[in-house]
């Protein structure tokens, strides 16, 4: 099994970061790899047990990534852990995603940590999504 790790300073409360990965409304807004994604899909319980499900659409393909899971630990402000599973026909393989957020000066540094991907391939394009996508969370902010 392998894992990726991706930190960042995001210019806002880590409340008000917290709210980004776990509100609908603005999950549609910033949850993607990139400016040219959308995000049709964004359905998220936030609470121990609850399902999430979120779909990440790119210009050049016609059915979205979607992916889900079930909530382990929601802490807010603070920290987000949750189950992570692709929708076929992408790789199935669950895995686990923790979300630690820490005030930094005016700002929160984020870091996102995916374990349990089936290897480093794996642990790659999902660095390389999680950049992407925080990234996208800076646009969301500034």
């Amino acid at each position: 099994m392998a894992g990726s790790t991706v930190r960042r300073i995001v210019p806002a409360s880590p409340e008000a970061v917290f709210a980004t990965f776990t509100e609908p409304d603005q999950i549609r807004q910033w949850h993607a790899p990139g400016p040219d994604f959308t995000v049709p899909v964004a359905e998220f319980d936030a609470r121990v047990g609850g399902r999430f499900r979120i779909a990440m659409q790119p210009p050049d393909r016609a059915e979205p990534y979607t992916f889900g899971g079930e909530c382990r630990e929601v802490k807010p402000g603070e920290r987000l852990v949750y189950t992570s599973r692709w929708e076929p026909p992408e790789d199935p393989a669950e895995s686990r995603v923790t979300i630690d957020l820490r005030r930094e000066g005016e700002g929160t540094e984020v870091v996102v940590a995916q374990d349990g991907l089936p290897d480093e391939e794996s642990a790659e394009a999902h660095t390389q999504g999680w950049t992407g996508s925080l990234e996208e969370l800076n646009r969301f902010f500034a």
